[in-house]
């Protein structure tokens, strides 16, 4: 087979590639809402990714300022200042990875809450699903037995 019928099949296996995912990215049969929950999903997708990056890069600023602040303070002889920030900066970067572990546990706690208060909801739907057929129970037997009295004084 020559290079030029290669080359030909390749562009054209591409070229249904290509049109098929066209094809797929115009289909109008989404409906306004779907489309508006994909993009909703790909917006909160990037602020997502923009945050854990943004974390990521944070997290490695921080260890890495502490870090050379240490190594600063190790070349200096003044041990007064230098000594001082150091250890303003490490109660500080101590008491924030405190705060963050609250701030976490917090969050723990609102979802076992909201679970548990979940589970309440269950409970309480539950029980008033059984109360209504019981109603509707007591209904039935109240008209059984006026139906039944009228039988009773008709006979009599």
């Amino acid at each position: 087979m020559p290079i030029n019928k290669k080359a030909a099949k390749k562009i054209k296996s591409k070229a249904k590639v290509f049109n098929k995912a066209r094809r797929k990215k115009e289909d109008p049969t989404l409906s306004f809402e779907n489309q508006f929950k994909i993009e909703r999903e790909k917006y909160l997708a990037l602020w997502a990714a923009i945050i854990f990056f943004m974390a990521v890069i944070v997290s490695f600023w921080l260890f890495s300022f502490k870090n050379s602040i240490a190594v600063n303070v190790a070349k200096q002889s003044n041990d007064g200042v230098f000594s001082d920030v150091l250890n303003n900066f490490n109660q500080t970067f101590d008491n924030t990875s405190q705060n963050l572990a609250e701030i976490s546990n917090a969050i723990t706690r609102q979802n076992s809450q909201s679970q548990a208060d979940q589970e309440k909801i269950e409970a309480l739907q539950n029980r008033l699903a059984e109360i209504e057929s019981r109603i509707e129970l007591e209904k039935f037997l109240a008209k059984f037995n006026s139906e039944i009295k009228q039988e009773v004084s008709i006979n009599e």
